[in-house]
């Protein structure tokens, strides 16, 4: 048991690669890990750019130091060392997400999305700096998303987006367990968020709408 306890308090922490470098290139400080892979690898932010370019929609986290100065009249104690890892995103380390081409490549001819560009996903609210393809021109930024799998809450300059993974849960779980539109919204809230002290860019209607047009979709004309 008590391997158990320890176990789940280093998931806390470094883990069990504290002072062991990035585990990919070895040498640069490890201050990031993915929340949704399995093991417990850090990682420094060259290469977790590097490794999680084709992946928007993973939660990165990141750990920041704390070291009191014992001699500072500043501190309040005398000397404390803290450790936690903070949420972030890879659009906040600079990884653009380019639609319409192979992953890790460029579009010569990219258009930036709206710069909140939001995806609806099954582990919460992810946002997301996305490119579109300039280099098609019969491909429209909204048939763009709905070919990479994110079901746009509108055709016109979409902000938002939900994937079809996620509204094929939503629609199993409302068949089976009856579970609300508004009660689902609160799941995801509370895995983006626990603290609830985060401002969510989005809104009930625009899942409303996702999950309407996903379920009722409108008639071919």
């Amino acid at each position: 048991m008590d391997f158990y306890l320890d176990v789940l308090l280093c998931q806390e922490g470094h883990g069990c690669y504290v002072d062991l470098g990035c585990s990919v290139c070895k040498h640069s400080e490890a201050v990031f890990h993915c929340h949704n892979c399995s093991g417990f690898w850090l990682l420094c932010r060259q290469c977790i750019k590097k490794s999680y370019q084709a992946e928007p929609l993973h939660i990165i986290e990141v750990c920041y130091y704390f070291a009191l100065n014992p001699f500072c009249s500043k501190c309040s104690v005398q000397v404390w060392k803290s450790t936690h890892f903070e949420r972030t995103s890879l659009g906040t380390l600079g990884i653009w997400y380019q639609l319409g081409h192979p992953p890790n490549m460029v579009c010569a001819l990219a258009k930036p999305a709206y710069k909140d560009f939001l995806i609806i996903h099954h582990n919460g609210l992810h946002n997301v700096l996305v490119n579109f393809c300039g280099c098609s021109s019969h491909f429209q930024p909204y048939q763009q998303l709905l070919t990479q799998g994110w079901f746009p809450s509108t055709l016109m300059e979409p902000r938002t987006c939900a994937m079809f993974a996620l509204l094929h849960q939503f629609h199993i779980l409302n068949l089976q367990a009856k579970t609300m539109m508004y009660d689902f919204y609160k799941v995801l809230s509370q895995l983006t968020d626990g603290t609830g002290l985060s401002n969510l860019l989005v809104s009930l209607m625009s899942i409303s709408l996702h999950l309407n047009a996903h379920l009722f979709p409108l008639p071919s004309l």
